[in-house]
């Protein structure tokens, strides 16, 4: 009789302790799944706030805080930096000529075919409706006007029909500027940029200007 109650109580025990085991693997497992999907909309979350949502490229305040990021590691190690502030030209044009859908369609469109003309260390963000910052880590002012270059002829390539078929014509425009030294800094090198454009849009436009740091000496490539 003892014999069968302790097989009894054995088999209860073994029961009870594979129900435990189901529980606790039923909870690993929907305590796994709640992690992930917590990963997932942290993701979407770190996403949304450091992306331009129309574009999906950087938004103002990523590509002002990698580019502080970048002059810390540049002023660090001695190395080329330059960048370029990329002016879409005549947008306003194309908004009140086709709307606004095919005027985001376009900005979409630069966005991309800025993105496959630079490298994968290159960083580009909206800072304005048609108006983007880009940084060139590693690059000296001649790599910096090359890739820009590539960037222009890209956008100028285009081949966008508005929802009538009519052809749209795209180009842009760029101000650059590089690394000028240890007294140089982000803030000095946008208002550089910021004057390059503005040349590059007084002399006509769909054209690459470079401001050197003492902004008295301009050259200017692909000018048409």
């Amino acid at each position: 009789m003892a014999v069968v109650v302790a097989i009894i109580l054995l088999v209860g025990v073994l029961l009870w302790n594979r129900m435990l085991r189901q529980r606790v693997d039923r909870r690993t497992r929907a305590l796994n799944q709640e992690l992930q999907e917590r990963e997932v909309l942290e993701g979407e979350l770190r996403r949304l706030a450091t992306t331009d949502e129309l574009t999906g490229a950087l938004n103002r305040r990523r590509i002002l805080e990698l580019a502080a990021e970048e002059m810390k590691r540049v002023k660090r190690y001695d190395t080329d930096f330059s960048i370029a502030l990329l002016d879409l030209d005549h947008f306003k044009k194309i908004n009140d000529t086709y709307g606004h859908a095919v005027g985001d369609m376009v900005l979409k469109s630069v966005v991309r075919t800025s993105m496959d003309q630079l490298r994968d260390c290159d960083l580009l963000g909206r800072v304005g409706g048609e108006e983007f910052v880009i940084l060139l880590p590693e690059s000296d002012e001649g790599a910096a006007r090359q890739a820009m270059e590539r960037v222009r002829v890209g956008t100028e390539s285009l081949s966008l029909k508005a929802p009538d078929q009519r052809h749209i014509s795209l180009t842009v425009s760029a101000g650059i500027s590089s690394f000028g030294g240890e007294g140089d800094g982000v803030e000095r090198m946008l208002v550089r940029c910021d004057k390059a454009l503005y040349m590059a849009k007084e002399r006509g436009r769909n054209q690459l200007v470079v401001c050197t740091t003492d902004c008295e000496n301009w050259d200017e490539c692909g000018k048409r």
